[in-house]
């Protein structure tokens, strides 16, 4: 049974190469697969690229209704436990409302009528979900970001229950970043952004960003759903002339996440399609009226 893993050998040392590693015993570094990179292997005609439709449910909402449903993920803040294990390490959630501008919403959507199998077992939503996270760089285009746990005590962003774990992420900016995860569930786990420039001999500073991404499963319709979205600010010390590049990097990653995972789903025995993202900005203060009216 041919796995991911099996595939990236290939991409990165060819099918020859990878038989003769293997029987070596020798390890290999592997790089995540890009869209350049699947271009490889026969596309699958549901791909992100090919798809004409836009996502079927945030692109016709109203403000008033977008903000509705994204309301949970703008107030999210990490419980205390959480926050004072951070405060303990110099480093300091970076609260959406500290943001600057807009409130950016996005939401990127997979849906999955059928998991995949890997090494003779089909996943199940909770499974894939894990997978995904504990294999985050593999299913990116690193060209973009790479995500790494902080420090040791930071690996179990490899465990069944990653919460708390901080996570710096290698960006193409200058400075790197970092998240934390500020909850985890078996169908999902939110990133919130950090302030690690107190942390002493630690090259990341700011997140470009102020506020939440949530990476989930979701049961819609009959199918399930592969979810990316965030409700998110500027962090203010970016210049207004840079931030289109921010959006654009952000775009770029996670759309190569939603492209490798229905890679991954229609070649390993599953069934998936991937749809447009829908990328909006609602005014931040007006999003806080809506709130306090729902």
């Amino acid at each position: 049974m041919r796995t991911l893993i099996d595939e990236i050998m290939e991409i990165n040392f060819g099918a020859e190469n990878k038989k003769t590693l293997i029987e070596n015993g020798q390890s290999f570094p592997l790089k995540p697969m890009s869209w350049g990179d699947l271009s490889l292997h026969s596309k699958s005609a549901y791909s992100l690229l090919e798809n004409e439709f836009h996502s079927p449910v945030y692109n016709s909402s109203s403000d008033e209704e977008l903000i509705r449903k994204f309301k949970n993920l703008i107030l999210f803040y990490p419980k205390y436990s959480i926050l004072n294990k951070l405060i303990s390490r110099k480093i300091q959630i970076q609260r959406i409302e500290n943001g600057s501008g807009d409130l950016n919403l996005d939401y990127y959507p997979v849906d999955i009528y059928q998991f995949p199998v890997l090494n003779g077992k089909r996943f199940t939503a909770t499974q894939f979900i894990s997978y995904i996270r504990r294999n985050l760089n593999y299913f990116i285009d690193t060209f973009y970001s790479e995500f790494y746990p902080f420090k040791s005590e930071d690996n179990i962003w490899y465990y069944d229950n990653p919460e708390g774990a901080v996570i710096e992420i290698d960006i193409m900016l200058p400075d790197n970043a970092a998240v934390v995860v500020g909850k985890h569930d078996p169908y999902y786990w939110i990133f919130s952004t950090l302030d690690t420039s107190n942390v002493p001999t630690q090259n990341v500073g700011s997140h470009p960003i102020n506020g939440n991404r949530q990476f989930g499963i979701d049961y819609v319709n009959r199918k399930y759903r592969f979810f990316i979205r965030a409700a998110d600010r500027f962090n203010s010390f970016i210049q207004t002339s840079s931030r289109p590049l921010v959006m654009s990097a952000q775009r770029g990653l996670w759309e190569s996440l939603q492209d490798n995972v229905t890679w991954f789903v229609n070649n390993y025995g599953g069934n998936a399609t991937a749809y447009l993202p829908t990328i909006k900005k609602v005014n931040y203060f007006k999003a806080l009226d809506i709130i306090n009216t729902l």
